[in-house]
This record gives C-alpha cells, structure tokens and sequence, in this order.
C-alpha cells in the first residue's frame, strides 16, 4: 500500500521552501541524538549541504574524509570554514585496507543482490523500471568497489564511538538521474531514465525508474547492509518526504536551469565551498572520477588509479607502461635467445659437411670453436639484456604503488 501520494505540480520558482525543509529534516534527524553524528565529507554537493545545513544552525559534528584526491582542497576550504562545529577526520586508503574490508565484507556483511535496470528504462505500473520490455543487471553487494570504502569509513566510526552516519544517498536518483538536460552521466552505459531534462508534466516520467527502486534502493541497502555490519546507524535527510515534495513543486525552467539547481542556490547563498556542475561519485579509487565523463561509464580498475590524478598519475601511468615494456622485452630476448641457441646447435652438429676444410680438421675445429665462442657472447649480452629488462619491469611495478 501506498504510505504518501506526491504531488505532481511544478509551480516554486524559488528554493526558499526546499531550503527549510532541508534545513528541518536534517534538525530531525540529529536534535535528540544520543549518539555523535558524522558526515563522510567529499568536495561534491551532497555531503558538503549536509555538513552547511548542520553549520548553519549550530549543531556539531563528525566529517570524515578519505584524503589523496584532486579535491582535497575544498574539503579542507569546508573544514575550515566549519571552524570549531566540525571534528574532521582524514584517512588514506592503502591496499592493506582494502583487502581486509573485502574480507569484511565477504564474511560479515548480509548478501544483496542489485538490481539495476539498463539503460533507457523509464517505470512500469508500480513504478519499479521494468517498463518497455527493459532488463535488468544484477551484481552482488560484494562486487560493488565502493562498499570497501563505505566499510572502511564505517570502521574508523565505530572505533571512535560515533554510530550515527548523515547520508547524501538517494538525492542524485531523485533530483538528476544521473544527467543533466538530457545529457546522461555515463553516456550509453547510464542507469538514468530521463537524463535530468525534467518535462513540462511530471506525470510523463514519473515515477521513474530510480525513484523508488534501481540505484535508489541498490545503493541505499548498500549503505545500510555495511553500516550494520559495524554497528553504525544511517540516517537519509535528503529522502525525507517533505523534502523530496519541494523539490517535485518546483518548476521545470528552475530543475533544469543548473545542475542541482537547488543545492547549488543553498550551497551559494551560505557561502560553503563547492565545485559548480561537477559529480564527484564515491569510489576507493577517487582519481578515476574526473575520467569517468570523459570514458561515458563509471569504472574502477582495483588500488591503482593512474588517470586523472596530475603528475602522480602520470608517474604511475609511465611506471606501468614502462613495466609492461620491459616485461614484455624481456620475454622476447629470451625466447630469441633460446630459439637462436636452437638453431645453432643444428647448424654446427657432427654431420655439419659445410665448413671451410682447407687445412683439414683442425681448421674445422678452429672455425667451429672461435663460432662457439662468439654466440656465447652474444647469449651473454641477450641474458644480461633480459635480465635488465625484467629488473626494470620490477622496479616500475614495485614503484607505482609507492605512488598511490
């Protein structure tokens, strides 16, 4: 059964009302807490809203950041300005920790499976996605990189008593799916239904695939089957119902004028540090989220990152490609070495009838001496040349991670 019926009109002109409502749900969720609140701090709007409506009115709290991306510096222009209201916590996340989260995970966490519906889905009659014939991928909670770091997070929380975790979840399905004016966020390979034009009539998209269900409730369960693994509590002001009903009344020309129109306005008018028009998506391996729009689908390649990070990530890339050279190299040496070694052998073996015998045997023996001699050499040379090679290759392999 339905618990609340929204309403389709679009008539707000202004984020005045979405601004108060914000600004209650979160005083809802964190006025007669009992225990310390958090927020895992990133330089991208909905965290940072989070931590400036908290500011705002005067309640102290916890951000939590993993450092060693190109936005560190409006975190730390966020921190500051937060002054003696925010804790922060910053923390870098090395391979060690990733494989003892997976592990985590793997063992503590309950199984979920996604359920992400593909690309051009819009609704059915409840409202799912399964509209127009769409299909569905499906993956385990496991295989989504991103719990690693929410578990790491939720760890370093615990350790520290604060078991109370304000989400930005659920804002980007509701307010962007994932796109802006019709442009999608990972092109061809998008979860968005509408890419962010939003119509005159709500009613022709509504309610859209990740609305209710998709990514929506994928990565809400996500959050809450990690954060419960640990004993941390997740709270979602950007779902609560009067907020997402302002946002629904709000005009078409004003939803599709900027890029998270509403955030943006509040965001600009308390003054708090935030990049215009950029998505930063949560990922272990955050350097990828300035390639992700440019490669059209959201990726992740493990514990290296060696794009988009400056001049780390093109030592890293130059450490990778120069060990994959050499490796290679290497292994071509030595296989012409061998081949070449082969076939020497046969060409001077007991039969061989064609040498020079001018002097008879001991001319023979001579050639066949000095010949041996001087392809010894040159196994030599080739040896130490792939040996040198796959030095190298171990070097750059065993420098990039010193890079991370």
């Amino acid at each position: 059964r339905r618990l609340y019926e929204f309403d389709l009109r679009q008539y707000k002109n202004t984020a005045d009302d979405w601004e108060a409502a914000l600004m209650a749900a979160l005083r809802k969720r964190v006025e007669h807490v009992k225990h310390p609140v958090f927020v895992a701090l990133s330089g991208g709007y909905d965290s940072g809203l989070i931590s400036a409506g908290l500011m705002a009115q005067g309640f102290k709290h916890h951000t939590i950041t993993i450092v060693g991306d190109r936005e560190d510096d409006i975190v730390y222009e966020r921190t500051a300005k937060c002054g003696a209201l925010c804790m922060p916590r910053y923390f870098h996340l090395d391979v060690a920790d990733m494989r003892r989260e997976r592990a985590w995970i793997d063992r503590e966490v309950e199984p979920f499976t996604y359920s992400i519906p593909e690309p051009g889905t819009v609704r059915d009659r409840d409202g799912l996605g399964a509209g127009f014939g769409q299909t569905f991928k499906h993956y385990d909670i496991a295989e989504d990189e991103a719990s690693i770091g929410v578990s790491r997070i939720m760890r370093l929380a615990r350790e520290s008593g604060i078991l109370v975790y304000l989400s930005g979840g659920g804002v980007d399905e509701i307010v962007t799916d994932y796109g802006f004016y019709g442009k999608p966020r990972y092109g061809h390979f998008s979860q968005s239904s509408f890419a962010g034009l939003f119509p005159q009539n709500l009613s022709d998209i509504y309610p859209w695939s990740n609305f209710f269900a998709g990514t929506q409730r994928a990565y809400l369960m996500k959050e809450e089957h990690v954060g419960s693994s640990h004993g941390v509590e997740t709270r979602y002001p950007f779902l609560d119902v009067a907020l997402v009903q302002e946002f629904l009344w709000l005009t078409e020309p004003y939803k599709n004028a900027l890029y998270k129109h509403p955030l943006d306005d509040v965001l600009t008018k308390l003054e708090y540090p935030f990049a215009r028009g950029v998505k930063m998506g949560f990922h272990i391996s955050p350097c990828w989220r300035s390639l992700e729009p440019l490669l059209g689908l959201p990726i992740w390649i493990g514990p290296v990152d060696p794009l988009g990070c400056g001049l780390r990530g093109l030592a890293l890339v130059v450490c990778y490609c120069v060990g994959a050279a050499c490796a290679a190299g290497a292994a071509v040496v030595g296989g012409a070495m061998l081949y070449r070694a082969r076939c020497r052998r046969k060409a001077f073996s007991p039969g061989a009838e064609s040498l020079p015998t001018s002097k008879g045997r001991p001319m023979r023996a001579l050639l066949m001496l000095e010949t041996s001699t001087w392809h010894l050499r040159q196994r030599l040379r080739a040896l130490l040349c792939a040996l040198s090679l796959a030095l190298l290759a171990a070097l750059a392999l065993l420098l990039a991670p010193a890079l991370l």
